[in-house]
């Protein structure tokens, strides 16, 4: 439904707002004002899982047959971009059968190995512990500090001056972090391990673009995520992105 508006989104793409646009976006408010009949599921029926795909997008639904009804129950679908427009397509139906009705993979389950476990050993010499990789949250002082007034007591005077003037750009609100600065606008602090699933979410996904660095890096931020390294790793990201190149 909404593939021609990606597709102004790409890279190297002219602007142009076609009547084709024009009548994926009035689809596009049509099903956004519009409530979804979904239903919770009904665990003591079957699922059906129905598939479809096109030249550049595939969906799926999940539903149960309730009578003579069939409802909805989950919803997904990808606009398909590269390499993934070359995939083929297999029309295939899955059926679950009991043992007694599929006994070769039945007997194949039911093979015990002869290996028995051995004893597991619990011994770790100190030769064997090489490294310990401990991550630290960027933001765990300025959070310690704010939430409960908390400065390491190893700090000098000058490290704990610079603590107190730099918490005043972040706010601690109901567990979270955020980082506000002068204007206000609310950016959640995230940790080293949230990044790389942020920046593949705003620059890969189909509402990415596959944009450049500052460009991704102002997308992450009206979104309302911070990290002091974001421009930096953006470009790093881009950098390696293979479409981009």
């Amino acid at each position: 439904m909404a593939g021609p508006l990606y597709s102004l989104l790409t890279q190297n793409v002219e602007f142009e707002w076609t009547p084709t646009c024009e009548e994926a976006f009035s689809k596009l408010k049509g099903a956004l004002t519009q409530a979804l009949v979904l239903k919770g599921p009904n665990w003591s029926l079957s699922f059906h899982i129905h598939t479809d795909a096109s030249d550049f997008s595939i969906g799926a639904v999940l539903g149960q047959k309730q009578g003579v009804l069939e409802n909805a129950i989950y919803y997904i679908n990808k606009n398909l971009q590269g390499h993934e427009l070359n995939y083929t397509e297999f029309d295939i139906t899955i059926i679950d059968k009991p043992g007694k009705a599929n006994v070769v993979v039945d007997f194949l389950s039911r093979i015990q190995t002869q290996d028995s476990p051995g004893a597991i050993d619990d011994s770790f010499p100190d030769e064997h512990l090489f490294s310990i990789n401990v991550n630290i949250l960027w933001y765990v002082d300025i959070a310690n500090y704010l939430a409960a007034n908390n400065i390491p007591p190893y700090f000098s005077l000058k490290e704990r001056r610079l603590l107190v003037e730099k918490s005043f750009n972040f706010s601690w609100i109901v567990d979270c972090l955020f980082y506000t600065r002068l204007y206000q606008v609310m950016r959640r602090c995230v940790s080293e391990d949230e990044t790389y699933d942020i920046l593949h979410s705003s620059h890969d996904k189909p509402c990415g673009g596959h944009f450049a660095a500052k460009r991704t890096t102002l997308k992450i931020l009206t979104i309302g995520y911070y990290w002091p390294t974001l421009h930096k790793d953006a470009v790093k990201y881009t950098r390696k992105c293979d479409r981009c190149q």
